[in-house]
């Protein structure tokens, strides 16, 4: 991963903001490609830390993951957040029934 734990995955500033993806582990790559628009290698390892799994790995079936994001990355992508805080609900994109 690019950038420190605590900090936006998008622009690498420290946040204590993010959102919400639910589905399967291809589901929460490709959402962080098309919503945040940074590249497949980093949706992948920012997945794979996500998850607590070895670099480059997506963990099988249906999960939710938390992502940092910054309040100036979710304007400029069109995403909802909200503070990272113990029972907060975030915002959460699910992936669509197949």
């Amino acid at each position: 991963m690019r950038f420190q734990p605590g900090s936006c995955v998008r622009c690498g500033r420290g946040t204590d903001t993010g959102f919400a993806t639910e589905g399967e582990g291809e589901w929460h790559v490709a959402a962080l490609i098309a919503k945040l628009g940074i590249g497949e290698e980093d949706a992948m390892h920012t997945t794979s830390a996500a998850t607590h799994s070895p670099s480059g790995n997506i963990p099988t079936g249906t999960f939710p993951m938390f992502t940092r994001l910054c309040g100036q990355c979710a304007k400029d992508c069109g995403v909802s957040i909200a503070l990272l805080l113990q029972d907060q609900e975030l915002p959460t994109y699910r992936q669509p029934a197949i």
